[in-house]
């Protein structure tokens, strides 16, 4: 089995605001994943690449199709029927999110910004910052700024935060939506 297999995905928006108007955000997405791949969505803005990793990250419950993710531990989970503690086990242990954008609570460091999910783990405050200096040694953000809030970077040193907070981590499976968009050659 793959790490991933996604079957035949849509999600629709019912925009209640407008009279249950309905939106495709995407439909009929299907790929599998194996792991150590890297697989690309790729298509013209608005064609749905974001509503697909939403789903699969279940930011977004998929209108219909399958999402069968190949835990740790073997077992097959189906991530478009998983309860919400289900959801959030899978996030804090094996799958991570890097949104287009970076967004944070001003005025704290980037270094505590990458670490706080190895807190959310094991509460060791000391081996999160040096598991978070080491990334952002890797992804060659100056030390000067490690102690400085990351909305005073610039949009790439931004993007490395935020690749750098879903590192961290080592998830299984990594999602990146948009992941070069702000970075420079």
């Amino acid at each position: 089995m793959p790490l991933l297999s996604v079957e035949r995905l849509a999600k629709t928006f019912r925009l209640h605001a407008l009279g249950g108007l309905a939106v495709r955000g995407c439909a009929d997405v299907s790929f599998d994943v194996d792991p150590g791949q890297c697989v690309r969505l790729a298509g013209p803005s608005g064609s749905g690449k974001s509503s697909v990793l939403k789903c699969i990250y279940r930011t977004y419950r998929p209108t219909s199709g399958t999402l069968r993710y190949r835990a740790e531990d073997g077992r097959a989970v189906d991530l478009g029927a998983l309860d919400d503690r289900g959801v959030l086990a899978l996030r804090r242990r094996e799958i991570a999110y890097v949104p287009q954008f970076l967004r944070v609570v001003p005025r704290v460091p980037a270094r505590d910004i990458i670490a706080e999910g190895l807190w959310a783990l094991d509460g060791d405050v000391a081996a999160g910052r040096n598991a978070a200096d080491a990334v952002l040694g890797r992804l060659e953000i100056r030390p000067t700024l490690w102690d400085l809030s990351p909305v005073t970077f610039s949009g790439g040193e931004q993007q490395r935060v935020n690749l750098a907070r879903a590192l961290v981590l080592r998830p299984r499976l990594l999602l990146l939506d948009e992941p070069t968009s702000a970075l420079s050659a």
